[in-house]
């Protein structure tokens, strides 16, 4: 349940422009595409209309997963520069950071190369060559700027499978690269034109959805409840100051 203000109620349109983006890793990347495509287009209305200001570009940013990374770079810079201008720029420049070079060409990959130049028909396409060989690739190296696998590894005492100490990885470089483009934490107000930000996630351990507001609920205070009050499993997050990084994260 998403909540607001009563001072803010009346005055909040019921109509307004809402950015969404969805989850998806490097689907983040296209993202960053189509948030530049769409503000040269609405920047071109509001010109042709002789509008110069911006502000009203996007209402509302709601986010998952990198949706709500991406979403908090794009209000972080609204804030830094009390406008869009330079928001399509900063979230690029966030994926050219990110950008690591495919590790180089393994010999399965060779062997796969060989025989798709034979004509094989049973060899897999190369779309599906390069998303096999890459995944094989990470999981075991990390992406440099994006995660890393925990080292020491630590000890399988579920499955007690050896190979599955592989499988834990730190965010920590994430955590970084994106506190060098977005500053925290992301408060915003209505009341002095600033977008919306809303932050979608899931509490895994729950497995209940978990929304994170930049507006605030009274004054001063912005808070989440979510869980099954009715069962006594309400949990509040407060985070008065704004949305944190640790919102941003959160899994």
């Amino acid at each position: 349940m998403i909540l607001v203000s009563n001072s803010h109620k009346s005055s909040i349109p019921k109509v307004q422009r809402a950015l969404v983006l969805q989850g998806g890793g490097a689907l983040g990347a296209y993202q960053a595409g189509v948030f530049k495509s769409l503000y040269e287009k609405i920047k071109g209305f509001q010109d042709d209309d002789n509008n110069k200001k911006d502000n009203l570009l996007f209402d509302i940013i709601a986010g998952t997963s990198i949706g709500a990374i991406n979403g908090a770079i794009l209000v972080s810079c609204f804030l830094e520069n009390k406008t869009w201008q330079g928001s399509p720029e900063r979230l690029e420049s966030f994926w050219k950071y990110l950008s690591t070079p495919t590790p180089k060409i393994s010999e399965p990959l060779k062997q796969w190369r060989a025989e798709k130049e034979k004509g094989n028909p049973l060899v897999a396409s190369e779309e599906s060559a390069r998303r096999y060989y890459s995944a094989k690739e990470f999981s075991k190296s990390g992406v440099e700027k994006v995660f890393k696998p925990v080292y020491p590894p630590k000890k399988d005492n579920r499955f007690y499978d050896s190979q599955n100490q592989w499988l834990v990885y730190d965010n920590q470089p994430l955590r970084q690269s994106i506190e060098k483009f977005a500053k925290f934490p992301i408060a915003t107000s209505f009341d002095k034109g600033e977008p919306r930000l809303l932050v979608v996630s899931v509490d895994s351990a729950e497995g209940t959805t978990a929304t994170f507001d930049s507006y605030e609920i009274e004054q001063g205070k912005r808070e989440t409840e979510y869980g099954d009050s009715h069962l006594g499993k309400s949990i509040i997050m407060k985070y008065d100051e704004g949305i944190g990084i640790r919102q941003a994260l959160f899994n």
